[in-house]
């Protein structure tokens, strides 16, 4: 059975038509413009290339327009230290006492460098992730919501997602979306998750709950309608598969910080996480040799520890 969340891709892997629609909607029409045209060219040589080479070659200055993200792991300091180190996460020891142990899975940091669209941003944020129990597996969805402008960083820090989550013997799957709610009436419709219940985040035990199954299907069909809806759009897409192993390519499943930047394609192999430190004054991810200087693209960062266990 196709999960729903798996429909809701992001602007940089739209078609070009429907990428010049949303644009359109969003205002930006210059944006909108520059893929028009480009789609002409494609029609009248008929060319076919996909929606992402067309937004990275056509786009590639705005921050949005790119579907790549790279992941890096920031490593924990002492308390009072100016700042951490940052390494690529598939290049860490891996933390084996987290098998089969219950974490608790936070966000960080929202870094909105550029999204489409003028104004301040009403960005949800829809995370998946799948916790093996220990007689099962389910599937769980939860949203939060922030209003932050481009440049900014969202008022977030440590904000629960899920509380209690399992992992399995090969690690934990993790997924955010990243949706960009213009649509007016949508505002007023999500303004619910604003309230405490969901700054607790999803709080899990072993036993059957019965309420959950309703409450992660609702999260789920929330994220999946407003993604489809007018002056709405998705803007990243990150995918996390943190594991145990050594192979090359992987990503490493400890306790500490991951952040995921979404950068250009053409810059992935040439980005190297030891030209940034966390800056434990600024609380913010900068350049090593200018502590003034912010990455200049959207990340997120997540934050991994045990939590307490519980029956």
């Amino acid at each position: 059975m196709t999960d729903p969340v798996d429909e809701l891709r992001p602007i940089s892997e739209l078609g070009l038509q429907e990428a010049v629609d949303r644009l359109e909607e969003l205002g930006e029409h210059e944006s909108a413009e520059l893929v028009r045209r480009a789609l002409e060219r494609q029609q009248a040589s008929r060319g076919i290339f996909g929606g992402t080479a067309i937004l990275t070659n056509v786009l590639g200055r705005k921050a949005w327009a790119h579907a790549a993200h790279t992941l890096g792991f920031i490593h924990p300091a002492s308390p009072g230290s100016e700042s951490s180190t940052i390494t690529h996460a598939g290049n860490i020891a891996s933390a084996a006492q987290l098998r089969d142990k219950r974490l608790r899975l936070s966000l960080y940091a929202l870094r909105v460098a550029q999204y489409p669209g003028r104004g301040t941003h009403r960005v949800l944020l829809h995370f998946s992730c799948q916790n093996q129990r220990q007689t099962d597996a389910e599937q769980l969805h939860f949203n939060a919501t922030y209003r932050v402008a481009d440049g900014d960083h969202a008022g977030v820090i440590g904000q629960p997602i899920f509380d209690g989550v399992r992992t399995g013997e090969d690690g934990l799957a993790f997924r955010c979306v990243t949706i960009n709610v213009k649509n007016d009436e949508d505002e007023r419709l999500i303004s619910f998750l604003d309230g405490d219940a969901f700054k607790r985040g999803l709080q899990l035990v072993d036993a059957v709950q019965p309420a959950l199954a309703p409450f992660v299907e609702m999260a789920r069909g929330l994220a999946r309608g407003l993604a489809s809806r007018s002056r709405n759009v998705p803007v990243q897409d990150v995918q996390l598969g943190l594991d145990f192993g050594r192979a090359a390519g992987g990503a490493r499943l400890a306790i500490g910080s991951y952040v995921a930047v979404q950068i250009p394609e053409r810059q992935y192999v040439g980005w190297d996480w030891s030209n940034w430190v966390f800056d434990h004054n600024a609380g913010r991810i900068v350049l090593a040799s200018d502590r003034n200087t912010l990455i200049p693209y959207n990340y997120l960062c997540f934050g991994v520890e045990p939590c307490r266990e519980r029956a």
